[in-house]
């Protein structure tokens, strides 16, 4: 019987991960930036995430995405988990392969963000 050469999705892949801060500072309501720059390569398939903030959001949700899909690894809510907390990333965007690069960043809604503290992801995907 033949074998079949497995996905490394499937298995043995090997898991990377992409990271990114936000500094608070008062940020209004809107498309903000992290500190650098979180991107993920064409070909990756995401596997999980974390998310942790240093201080509550407050009343401000937070969503994370890309341009034309503001929430596509993150509906927006307040994040008041100050230990990391997987994020519950939408079911489109678990196991599909990318097919371009993309640059992830969070839109803030509802109320500014606090005054101080930070905003940390991370994402891990397999592409290889």
């Amino acid at each position: 019987m033949p074998t079949a050469k497995l996905d490394p999705v499937a298995q043995g892949g090997r898991v990377r991960s992409a990271s990114a801060t936000l500094t608070y500072a008062t940020q209004a309501a809107g498309t903000q930036a992290f500190d650098t720059p979180l991107e993920l390569p064409n070909g990756a398939v995401i596997v999980g995430g974390v998310i942790t903030t240093s201080v509550t959001t407050g009343s401000a949700t937070v969503a994370l995405g890309i341009t034309g899909t503001v929430a596509k690894y993150k509906a927006a809510a307040a994040v008041t988990a100050v230990t990391a907390a997987s994020l519950a990333i939408p079911d489109a965007a678990v196991l599909t392969a990318l097919t371009a690069k993309e640059s992830v960043f969070p839109t803030t809604a509802s109320a500014a963000l606090p005054a101080s503290g930070t905003l940390k992801v991370v994402l891990f995907y397999v592409v290889d």
